[in-house]
């Protein structure tokens, strides 16, 4: 079984989007790893949303052409806000740890700081 992360970010007034497919303990190990070093928990800043709330047309090439609900899109810019404020310091700083769990997860914590710093916001998607 796999959990869906999504990445959305506004760019020119147009939602761009990206899809991870992660194994539940992978998706787990980062959600515990982050959680001993974010001042938030990342259940408070990762907000999960049904697929149909929004859309991304997986194409050629990323990042993906995306739709998401006006009635979301504010709130999905002030999580990307704080996803940002909280998130990226926590991995700056489990990458910097030695923590002995971040073997398995290493290379999808520096994925998930790049998207985090290239302006996307992540939610768990089902």
């Amino acid at each position: 079984m796999a959990v869906g992360l999504a990445f959305l970010k506004k760019e020119d007034g147009r939602w761009l989007g990206d899809y991870w497919l992660l194994g539940r303990g992978q998706f787990g190990l980062i959600i515990d790893v982050l959680a001993e070093s974010s001042e938030r928990h990342p259940y408070e800043v990762i907000p999960a949303f049904m697929y149909d709330e929004f859309e991304i047309e997986v194409g050629e090439k990323r990042p993906y052409i995306a739709k998401v609900k006006p009635s979301l899109a504010n709130d999905f810019e002030r999580y990307q806000r704080e996803q940002a404020r909280c998130l990226i310091p926590a991995i700056d700083h489990l990458l910097e740890s030695g923590n002995p769990y971040l073997g398995y997860v290493e290379n999808n914590l520096r994925k998930l700081k790049d998207k985090l710093q290239n302006g996307f916001l992540v939610l768990i998607s089902y």
